[in-house]
């Protein structure tokens, strides 16, 4: 499995994200929202190679270099657990990149539940279901009691 990336989340206010990511191999940044947040995440992985791109990204305007071969496509684990999200926290085991989009894991920290995702989509769609809810799983259970 690739080494993971922690996901801190700080706000989530409709369509809006704001908060931070690690990156084992490459560091730490920043994002105020999702676009953000992925086009950087994408980046980390070209940059390392980790996972491997299936696809070459397209655009508009001029091609897009393909890059060489730069190893095997592992990254190190990271060393210390960041400070967690204000709202959540997410760590994602991204496994694949095919057919323009990646596959694997994501952890929701604070409630302890793992799923698999199938695309970036998929993987915005479980984050929305976490940190778009006010409380967590063990909150919500104590107010129906």
């Amino acid at each position: 499995m690739r080494a993971g990336i922690w996901i801190c989340v700080d706000a989530w206010e409709e369509s809006r994200i704001l908060g931070r990511f690690y990156h084992a191999a490459t560091g730490k940044g920043a994002f105020k929202d999702l676009n953000q947040l992925l086009l950087r995440l994408e980046e980390k992985f070209d940059e390392v190679n980790a996972p491997r791109a299936t696809t070459v990204s397209r655009s508009f305007g001029q091609r897009v270099k393909v890059q060489k071969d730069k190893g095997k496509g592992t990254v190190e684990k990271m060393k210390e657990k960041p400070e967690a999200g204000k709202k959540a926290t997410f760590m994602v085991q991204v496994q694949y990149r095919e057919n323009a989009s990646w596959q694997g894991q994501i952890t929701w920290v604070e409630a302890n539940q793992t799923r698999n995702f199938r695309s970036a989509l998929e993987l915005i769609k479980l984050m929305d279901s976490a940190a778009g809810s006010d409380r967590l799983p063990e909150q919500r259970e104590q107010a129906r009691d």
